[in-house]
């Protein structure tokens, strides 16, 4: 027969490892307490002695079931007889828990089976687990139950002992100092609020007597009402302390895994245990964790070491508590009354701690810990990132938005609200309220919501701009940038982006454009202006010089005076000067107005170099300067023919115009595969490395102790350089100064330009 009277009791953690067994429950699986205990629940199946229970059976004793179940299995070949298997799950330790399990005998033919016997009742069936023996009466002290331990221990059998009054247990006067109490305790309802803690002596059946401890409570719902009492044998209770001892390690070795801080008090908020963990939380103070002092004695303790961090006046007041530490530990233990769920504290250390108050048996309270410092430093790292990234989408008007498909849902972040000009709070996010939005001459405001919404098809990124009307009536510039977000699979499930003002932006750009059709209206203004004096100019000019030159010709006769004929060359010379300035200019009116036209054709680049010197040579010779052309027969150039005239006489000119006497000037040609680089370099004064880019720019001159001696409008170079650009070339400057000094000026031609005639 199976269980006779005694219960079978099993401890399992909360990863479903077998804490504790008792006698019962090892005899009916087939193994010691020993084999069992360390072994995962899946062992009670394996090699049992019967094959009735079935995989809920492990569920069952590994809590899956929850924290209250119960299942029956049929005994075979007795009819009317059940194994009960009920577990209840002890609470707490954020996560972690204890599962109880009661396996007893049902049997419906009598009253006094003991289906249920304590299973309901989780604390108490973790003390039969270790107790010498469990005795139940009704009300009237009648005993109903009587396990095999209290068998053992007091020498009666099951069926001598149920139906006796449990003075059968105690000699006579010990029998009615407990009637007494008995009495007094169910007046005062005491049973009621949890155990009673008594020592006596115990009466075996052969009269000898031995001092005992009960631990005495009310049976509570669904049992029977009534008493259970677990008798512990006090001499024998001292004898086998290792074996409590070792028990204890274990629940406090499972308590010792979780990494969070637990505390455990009575039901009039005693300390009754806390774990490693815990005291090291609590380091600072861990020597006021004492079984028996009261949370209060607790908190108070550690705030007057200083061991809480209280926030400052005004956190406090938006925390509901009244400023100082008396405040903050009244708000304390208000918030321990009312078991609110999680909250936080600051402690010493700069470390934060997670708190949970939570409800357990008889009245008790579990206090949870959880060191969540470095959680609550990346929190507060990722809400300052927030907080920066959203002051940085403020500066730059920048809003993020997310469409899911799925769900059909939009959220914006703040920037976004301001950038419509709208109220979180009264704005409804929704397609046909963004619609609305948009301005009502846009082209085509179904773009702008594709954009937003769409799922793409082709592309993974869509932009583009839209404008928007506020509700102040105020017009803004958006623009937009979306793109996709997929899943696993790579299927679109949400598109996401950015919108930005970019009204200034576009402010700036048509006053850019504005600006830039007014400079050049005064451009053509400019050029037609310089064009128009340049004929007017060279109109008188050229009656001025024609007339001069027959004066100083003498083409009429003489005039008389030879001082006479030296005026009239000086006329035709300062005239000659004038129109050259003049040609300038009116080509450098055409060259901004984009209407100086090439006439091109293939030219001799040799006859143009020596027709070049024969114009200079002579004014260089009045300086004492000599002018050497180092090229042989160049190749064919396809040029404008008074452009490159130009070209070459503006750099001899200058060449000439800024080397001593006595200086030397040459002119060169180079050609390879790249082209055909015409090179004037001479060996005057030099420019200053930081001007050289400065002369190329139309009406500047370097200022130096050599172009202070000599006049010039600045445009030379410049009209040059426009006119090599024109051809396609470059012009480049190459000077120092010191010894030795001089300057090189290229005019570089593309290779397209060249031609080698045969022969």
């Amino acid at each position: 027969m199976f269980l006779a009277t005694e219960p079978g009791l099993c401890v399992t953690d909360s990863a479903g490892v077998i804490l504790r067994v008792n006698g019962a429950f090892s005899r009916l699986h087939g193994r010691s307490e020993a084999e069992l205990t360390g072994l995962p629940a899946r062992a009670l199946l394996e090699g049992g002695r019967i094959g009735i229970f079935s995989s809920g059976y492990l569920d069952l004793v590994a809590g899956v079931l929850g924290d209250r179940a119960e299942l029956r299995f049929p005994i075979p070949g007795e009819p009317g007889r059940s194994l009960v298997a009920v577990a209840s799950v002890m609470p707490g330790m954020s996560g972690g828990r204890f599962t109880v399990t009661t396996v007893t005998v049902d049997d419906e033919r009598f009253a006094g089976s003991t289906g249920g016997f304590i299973g309901c009742d989780p604390g108490y069936s973790i003390l039969a687990a270790a107790a010498d023996g469990v005795v139940g009466s009704d009300q009237k002290g009648v005993i109903d139950r009587f396990d095999v331990g209290a068998e053992r221990l007091f020498g009666y059998r099951s069926a001598e002992a149920v139906g006796a009054n449990v003075a059968l247990l105690m000699p006579e006067s010990y029998a009615a100092q407990h009637d007494r109490y008995m009495v007094n305790a169910q007046s005062r309802a005491g049973l009621a609020e949890g155990e009673r803690r008594r020592k006596l002596l115990g009466r075996r059946k052969d009269g000898s007597t031995f001092p005992v401890l009960l631990l005495v409570r009310a049976r509570v719902p669904p049992e029977a009402p009534g008493f259970v009492a677990v008798v512990f044998h006090d001499g024998d209770h001292e004898m086998n302390r290792p074996s409590l001892e070792q028990t204890s390690a274990r629940l406090h070795d499972a308590l010792g895994s979780l990494q969070e801080g637990f505390l455990l008090c009575d039901a009039r908020d005693r300390i009754v245990l806390a774990n490693a963990r815990m005291r090291a939380l609590f380091s600072e103070t861990a020597d006021l964790i004492v079984p028996g002092r009261t949370f209060e004695e607790l908190v108070r303790g550690c705030a007057a070491r200083g061991f809480y961090q209280v926030p400052g006046h005004g956190h406090g007041h938006a925390q509901g508590y009244a400023p100082g530490i008396e405040g903050w530990i009244e708000w304390r233990l208000a918030r321990r009354l009312q078991r609110p769920g999680r909250f936080e504290i600051d402690v010493a250390g700069g470390r934060r701690l997670e708190v949970r108050e939570l409800d357990a048996a008889e009245g008790a309270c579990l206090t949870v810990y959880d060191d969540i410092t470095e959680r609550h430093q990346r929190e507060q790292k990722l809400r300052e990132r927030e907080a920066e990234l959203s002051t940085a989408q403020r500066i730059a008007q920048l809003g993020g938005w997310r469409y899911d498909h799925r769900t059909r849902q939009i959220s914006w972040s703040e920037e976004m609200f301001r950038l419509f000009g709208v109220e979180p709070e009264a704005f409804r996010l929704s397609a046909a309220s963004i619609f609305a939005c948009i301005h009502p001459e846009d082209r085509d405001r179904e773009r702008v919501l594709r954009l937003l919404t769409a799922r793409g098809r082709r592309t993974a990124v869509r932009e583009g701009e839209f404008r928007i009307i506020r509700s102040c009536g105020e017009e803004r510039v958006l623009w937009a940038e979306s793109q996709r977000e997929c899943d696993e699979d790579g299927v679109e499930v949400a598109r996401f982006g950015v919108c930005q003002d970019i009204t200034a932006r576009k402010l700036d750009q048509l006053a850019l454009i504005q600006a830039k059709e007014v400079a050049e209206a005064a451009s053509r203004s400019k050029s037609q202006f310089l064009a128009n004096m340049s004929h007017e100019l060279r109109t008188p000019l050229n009656a001025i010089i024609g007339f001069s030159e027959m004066m100083a010709s003498e083409v009429l006769g003489p005039m008389g005076n030879t001082r006479y004929r030296g005026y009239a060359e000086a006329i035709l010379s300062s005239g000659s000067h004038l129109l050259d300035l003049i040609n300038e200019v009116l080509d450098l009116a055409k060259i901004e107005a984009g209407r100086y036209e090439l006439t091109e054709d293939w030219l001799n680049v040799t006859d143009a170099l020596e027709d070049a010197v024969r114009l200079v040579g002579p004014r260089a010779a009045e300086k004492g300067a000599v002018i050497t052309r180092l090229a042989g027969v160049a190749p064919q150039l396809l040029a404008d023919r008074r452009a490159l005239r130009q070209m070459l006489l503006n750099l001899l000119s200058n060449a000439v115009k800024f080397t001593p006497a006595g200086g030397q000037i040459s002119l060169n040609a180079l050609w390879n595969g790249d082209g055909l680089r015409l090179e004037v370099a001479d060996t005057g004064c030099g420019i200053p490395a930081d001007r050289i880019g400065d002369l190329a720019q139309p009406f500047v001159q370097v200022d130096t102790a050599m172009n202070r001696r000599h006049t010039g409008t600045g445009i030379g170079l410049y009209l040059t350089r426009s006119l090599i650009e024109l051809h396609g070339g470059r012009l480049t400057i190459e000077s120092h100064q010191g010894e030795p000094s001089g300057t090189t000026v290229s005019l570089a031609f593309p290779a397209e330009r060249l031609r080698f005639p045969p022969g």
